[in-house]
């Protein structure tokens, strides 16, 4: 018997032909997908070094910086005591002053006035109006807690009328001292 073959036999080559390109359409999409991830998977470990060296980088940075840092700090402690310590030694004249203005009786006056610092004495030259002003002068100071002692070294009745005296304040050191 004869075989009735109702396809044309153009189609089936045709069929063969479109299916033969699939199939390379398919492998061709495989290979470009595997070549793809494979370039990705490189790509990721390439930027993954590359974050790795930026980490270090950054770590060295911050370390340097807080070397840098924990010197600065370091350096401005020992600033700050030098400065303290500075304050705390700083002679204030002012002190003296005030005390002065303070302990001076009304009816005497100071016309020279000549410190030495380093041995803690305050020579003043002056005029009172009588030797009882000039003694009330003396006591005033006597009785100043700053005062260690008041040393007398002259007095002389003035042509212009008065008394014209010299006396030397021995001072403690508590008096140099900054007082808030």
């Amino acid at each position: 018997m004869s075989t009735i073959n109702l396809v044309p036999e153009g189609f089936k080559q045709k069929t063969k032909k479109s299916s033969n390109k699939v199939i390379i359409t398919l492998i061709v999409l495989v290979v470009l997908t595997f070549v793809i991830y494979i370039g990705l998977f490189f790509y990721k470990k390439s930027l993954s070094r590359e974050v790795s060296r930026l980490d270090n980088e950054i770590n060295q940075i911050n370390q340097k910086i807080s070397q840098e840092l924990e010197t600065e700090v370091v350096n401005f402690q020992k600033h700050l005591a030098n400065l303290k310590k500075m304050l705390e030694n700083h002679i204030y004249y002012s002190n003296i002053f005030k005390l002065i203005e303070e302990k001076t009786v009304p009816t005497v006056s100071f016309e020279n006035f000549t410190g030495d610092v380093p041995n803690r004495r305050i020579e003043l030259e002056g005029k009172a109006i009588s030797f009882s002003s000039l003694a009330k002068q003396i006591t005033a100071f006597e009785e100043a807690k700053e005062i260690n002692r008041v040393g007398f070294s002259s007095a002389s009745v003035s042509t212009s009328g008065g008394i014209n005296f010299g006396m030397t304040l021995f001072l403690k050191d508590e008096i140099f001292k900054y007082k808030r």
